[in-house]
């Protein structure tokens, strides 16, 4: 029997799955979008809270003034 010919179930995986099929390839070959997305959403809000969180928290030093405080005491 030549290698070409051993089925994916005698290579130890599961049976019915066919590694080869195109179906197979395009579900396992590339990054679905839907987990792009999220993670770019999940990354922007993360950063956007993190912004905010800076600009509005007093900062012990300076008379329990935040950074949004101190801009927009000097326009």
């Amino acid at each position: 029997m030549k290698k070409e010919d051993v089925s994916d179930n005698e290579r130890g995986s599961a049976p019915g799955v066919n590694l080869r099929s195109e179906k197979t390839r395009r579900l396992l070959g590339g990054i679905p979008e839907s987990l792009v997305n999220w993670s770019i959403a999940l990354t922007a809000f993360f950063f956007i809270v993190l912004i905010l969180a800076l600009c509005l928290l007093p900062y012990p030093y300076s008379g329990g003034e935040s950074i949004l405080m101190h801009i927009l005491r000097l326009a």
